[in-house]
């Protein structure tokens, strides 16, 4: 019990470490929000424009869009690409000095990750609410939304997270991880509808995206605001939150395995 104790303490220590404002996480934060504020300025022009031109009808709303936008993005930007550093510290060699603590090698990584994660939800999406406000002049059709966007979207965050370790710990076994963050990534934007709901996609791809762990992560969550979303919805919404992020720990779990047996095997 003891021992489980001290190793629950290091991840907290770990997840703690990363709350903490160093210089070079203030640039980072600094130039993700320059870079979201000239991504809400440059799409709510561009949805203004079509809707004045081509919006009779439909039962979308120009602003509405840019606040889905907005969340959608809030959570592709704050995501750390820690799995580059996992890539260095597994290629270098450096991952087998780690194994020797305590805390378990994935664990570790996640609990810092999840620390900056955190912060630059927070700090993101501040800056988010005030700037995307200012370039719509309204809250969004459903303001109550925004309330329930802050946990679901930290959910959906902490999902994309841990796909990104899988990706990370597959280093183990690829070179270079970086066409698989690719891929990863395309199908984030695509499958997610980061940029544009999914209900404008063809149907066929329609249903491919929404049993996807991006269409929870990213367009159900930005659906809230472009729709009065029902008690059933939510939780049903939540479930399948739960769910992948299950999914995604119990991959984990395994891949962790399989890569320390690969690391026993061929002597670090």
């Amino acid at each position: 019990m003891q021992v489980a104790a001290n190793t629950a303490r290091g991840y907290l220590a770990l997840f703690a470490l990363a709350l903490r404002l160093t210089p070079n996480t203030r640039a980072n934060l600094i130039g993700r929000i320059l870079f979201y504020c000239v991504l809400v300025l440059v799409f709510s022009r561009l949805w203004q424009a079509i809707f004045a031109d081509y919006g009779q009808g439909l039962a979308l709303s120009a602003h509405d869009c840019v606040w889905y936008l907005a969340i959608t993005e809030w959570v592709t930007l704050a995501l750390p690409r820690h799995h580059q550093d996992m890539e260095a510290e597994i290629r270098s060699g450096e991952v087998a000095s780690q194994l020797l603590r305590p805390q378990n090698y994935t664990g570790a990584r996640i609990s810092q990750a999840l620390g900056d994660l955190y912060l630059r939800l927070l700090v993101i999406g501040l800056a988010g609410l005030c700037l995307t406000y200012v370039f719509t002049g309204q809250l969004p059709s459903t303001p109550r939304a925004l309330w329930l966007v802050v946990p679901l979207g930290f959910l959906g965050a902490t999902l994309m997270l841990l796909i990104q370790t899988l990706i990370g710990l597959s280093a183990f076994w690829l070179n270079d991880v970086s066409p698989t963050y690719w891929v990863f990534q395309k199908l984030n934007f695509i499958l997610g509808g980061v940029i544009l709901p999914l209900d404008i996609y063809p149907h066929w791809l329609q249903e491919v995206a929404r049993h996807s762990p991006f269409a929870a992560a990213h367009y159900h969550v930005g659906q809230l605001v472009l729709q009065d979303v029902q008690s059933t919805a939510l939780l049903q919404l939540t479930a399948t939150l739960l769910a992948w992020l299950a999914l995604a720990t119990g991959a984990l779990v395994w891949t962790h395995r399989a890569a320390m047996q690969r690391v026993q095997i061929h002597g670090g």
